[in-house]
């Protein structure tokens, strides 16, 4: 009766992830920067602030090729930094391309044992998104945990268009000029949460929202060297000769 309770509210909730507007309480997302002193790469940014209580707070960030304002971008470079309650309740935070909840690539994030773990979802019905089957790929570039919030850099490879291998193509088009996002938070952290494919998603109490950034602002003119040089770094790290 308890894992169906659980079931259910994971299933209540996730129904107004990313939802209609007229239905949510959008807060906020305020537009900045962040600049990573590790390569000098300028993310533009979206922040959601914590509530008046002081829990919660989202940041994220992305950086794109080049000609996506011209040419559909299929990979972007992103930056996410969630809050955490405290030690013990440190809670996961998702990301929406396309910026709804159903059939679109979902990405969420948490920290567990000192690291940031991934998994891409994918929901068909407002329930328990499953595991997504498609190819985009996430390759973790730098993160950090502590007691107040966990961050993470990665760039995400086929992360601008989905399919659910039973037919459903669906894309966002930078060419288009503009970008949609969402974002969930919750409190407490996902069960079984040293098993990213296995995880349960809990309450997102700490907020919501979508919004559309325009192309033209994320846009990078050295997204090349700055994708190539991660990859280097990440070799460099694991003692793996780069490929040329």
């Amino acid at each position: 009766m308890n894992s169906l309770r659980r079931l259910t509210a994971s299933a209540v909730v996730l129904s107004t992830l990313f939802s209609t507007p007229c239905c949510a309480q959008y807060p906020d997302m305020v537009l900045g920067s962040y600049l990573d002193p590790a390569t000098g790469a300028n993310f533009t940014t979206w922040t959601a602030k914590p509530d008046s209580s002081g829990s919660g707070g989202v940041t994220f960030g992305v950086v794109l090729p080049a000609d996506a304002a011209e040419t559909d971008a299929t990979e972007y470079i992103g930056y996410l930094s969630c809050a955490s309650t405290s030690a013990d309740r440190t809670g996961w935070c998702g990301i929406a391309h396309g910026g709804h909840m159903i059939q679109g690539l979902l990405l969420v994030a948490w920290p567990h044992k000192g690291q940031v773990l991934t998994s891409f979802r994918w929901a068909t019905d407002y329930f328990m998104p499953g595991v997504y089957q498609g190819n985009s790929t996430i390759t973790q570039i730098s993160s950090s945990v502590n007691d107040t919030g966990y961050e993470l850099i990665y760039r995400c490879e086929n992360c601008f268009a989905w399919e659910d291998g039973e037919g459903y193509l669906g894309s966002m088009k930078s060419s288009s000029g503009e970008l949609g996002f969402g974002y969930a938070q919750a409190a407490d952290g996902p069960e079984d949460a040293g098993c990213p494919a296995g995880i349960t998603l809990q309450y997102h109490t700490q907020g919501y929202s979508t919004w559309v950034g325009a192309v033209d602002g994320l846009t990078a003119p050295d997204y090349s060297a700055l994708a190539d040089g991660y990859r280097r770094s990440l070799c460099r790290v694991r003692g793996v000769k780069p490929q040329v």
